[in-house]
């Protein structure tokens, strides 16, 4: 998944969020012109997760992106920026929390995408395209089977104020929305036909519509019909999470640069999923099963007593995990009490907690059972991820470790040169700095390989000169170094004094071998000297690296460069 990533600045008090005005109190209304023109993007989506900077001053909304209306990006989730408890002065901008299906007018300034006083929660049986008045109302509201419009309010912000205006967008920006050729939308002074040349959209004046048939530039008679729509609508996410509303996301761990001293901090992040008390939830899973049908259970326990379940009721439809993929619905209804609690689909569990909300202070210690250590599970028999939740948000816990590194490879360079079509020498550099201890590397006989390919595998060099993938996995045998002749290693093992930089290095001649294919896999092990050997640390150095042996086969696969630690 891609994230459009925004670099969070201090904003200057006179910066304004859109074109606002104050007249007797209240916002001045926009057509939907108006509003597209002076956006830099629009946009439909569900509000993830919320957070609020340390001033007070901004709230940053992570959205999951349903649909771009204008200004669309490649990436599927979006951080924009309002006002927080602090900020804001004029007309506020509105205010929305995790769960909110949205539409969101933005300007992007000083680096950060603001979101305008005219963006709203959007209604969830309304089209994205309906949302922004774009074309044509839906006969059917989405996710009904029938006519009904006693919820059903679609139409653009302060669209009412216009009852007898209306304004469509042009004919193209309808088009590229979704909306079918057949169905978009022309004001009122404006009649609609196809092109010739490409079938695409236009509105032109009644007065103009025989002129341009007779020049070819319209298919004659092509006027469509308003009376049946053929709006075609992209998927509401990427993938599909119905009939839960908000995909299920985990923050990625981060790692910190290397310290001095040889500290990494490692910050990490404990999804918390939390309800309301009295309140109905849903989490979809999606199940990946090559064993037969099994029971598809969740089971609830009391966070300080996983032997205590608590009144909360569950169940799963369907109740089975069938073989192949499939998705289950889990249905939670929390009752009147409020508390922390372990929520587990197969072995260990997740945290889950009812009465409270995404400003609310939840911390590890609340779940004991994490903070136990490794949980032994038997061998689970399918594989499963929450896909999507609805009526459930996440609260995230940050966690941050602190790992001491005895040594750092900061890089590795490799040269490889052919002597001729029946020889060839690799070189492998590692480039390396000790912290606290001094430490000793040496090439490892017993875990390093060499693959041997039956026929031409394609390889191809992927993000460094020193990881190749092979197109084709003909691989007849995967051998240790021992056991294949015409391999011959160069090493002298190194030992590197504490804080200092060094360089430990080793070749490979094949020489005398099967005229053929081959892929190098070499492992080097480091540790201090106050480690044993067992205990060392392995370091692959190389995955697949080309060796290419005999007349007529292609030895010019060669390379020379720096790889990716």
């Amino acid at each position: 998944m891609k994230i459009l990533h925004i670099s969070i600045v201090i904003i200057a008090s006179s910066v304004l969020i859109l074109n606002w005005a104050q007249v007797e109190g209240r916002i001045v209304p926009q057509t939907v012109m108006q509003l597209y023109k002076d956006s830099d993007i629009i946009l439909v989506g569900n509000v993830t997760s919320t957070e609020i900077d340390s001033s007070g001053i901004y709230t940053f909304y992570h959205v999951k992106v349903e649909q771009y209306l204008k200004s669309s990006q490649q990436n599927d989730t979006i951080i924009v920026v309002g006002s927080g408890p602090n900020g804001g002065r004029g007309p506020p901008d509105p205010k929305f929390s995790v769960g909110d299906r949205v539409r969101l007018y933005l300007e992007k300034g000083d680096g950060m995408y603001m979101i305008s006083m005219y963006s709203t929660k959007a209604n969830p049986k309304c089209y994205a395209h309906e949302l922004l008045g774009l074309g044509p109302s839906e006969a059917i509201p989405r996710g009904e089977s029938g006519i009904d419009y006693s919820e059903r309010n679609c139409g653009p912000p302060f669209n009412n104020l216009y009852p007898n205006a209306a304004s469509f967008l042009p004919p193209t920006i309808q088009f590229k929305s979704g909306i079918s050729a057949l169905d978009v939308e022309c004001n009122d002074d404006l009649v609609h036909i196809i092109k010739a040349e490409n079938l695409s959209p236009a509105c032109v004046k009644q007065s103009s519509i025989e002129k341009l048939e007779n020049q070819g530039w319209a298919n004659p008679g092509e006027i469509p019909s308003r009376k049946e729509h053929h709006i075609v609508i992209p998927p509401m996410f990427p993938t599909d999470i119905s009939p839960c509303t908000i995909p299920y996301e985990e923050k990625a761990t981060t790692t910190s640069p290397i310290y001095p001293n040889g500290t990494i901090i490692i910050t990490g992040y404990i999804p918390v999923l939390y309800m309301q008390m009295n309140s109905t939830g849903m989490i979809c899973v999606k199940y990946e099963n090559s064993n037969d049908p099994t029971p598809a259970n969740i089971q609830i326990f009391e966070a300080n007593n996983l032997s205590k379940k608590p009144n909360i009721t569950t169940y799963a439809s369907p109740d089975t995990i069938a073989r192949g993929n499939s998705t289950v619905v889990y249905t939670i209804s929390t009752g009147k009490q409020a508390g922390f609690y372990d929520m587990s689909l197969f072995c260990g569990g997740m945290p889950f907690a009812v009465g409270y909300d995404n400003q609310s202070r939840i911390t590890l210690d609340d779940f004991p059972w994490k903070k136990v250590g490794t949980i032994y599970c038997p061998l689970i028999p399918y594989n499963l991820k929450i896909s999507g939740l609805d009526g459930i948000g996440v609260y995230y816990i940050k966690t941050i470790s602190y790992d001491q590194l005895s040594y750092d490879i900061q890089n590795t360079t490799v040269s490889s040169f052919h002597a001729g079509p029946n020889s060839q020498n690799v070189t492998f550099s590692l480039h390396i700095h000790t912290f606290a201890k001094p430490a000793r590397f040496w090439f490892d006989y017993k875990d390093s390989t060499i693959s041997e390919f039956m026929a031409n595998p394609g390889f191809k060099q992927t993000s460094n000169p020193c990881n190749w993938d092979v197109a084709y996995q003909n691989s007849i045998q995967n051998a240790p170094w021992l056991r294949l002749d015409g391999i011959n290693v160069k090493e002298n093992p190194v030992t590197i004094p504490p804080y200092s930089n060094g360089t430990y290095v080793f070749s490979v001649l094949a020489k005398n071998l099967p005229d053929g294919y081959y892929g190098l896999n070499p492992v080097v092990y480091g540790a201090t000297l106050d480690t044993t050997a067992e205990n060392a640390g392995a370091n692959y150095v190389a995955y697949n690296y080309p060796i290419t042996i005999g007349n007529g086969i292609a030895w010019n696969l060669d390379s020379v460069g720096t790889c990716s630690r």
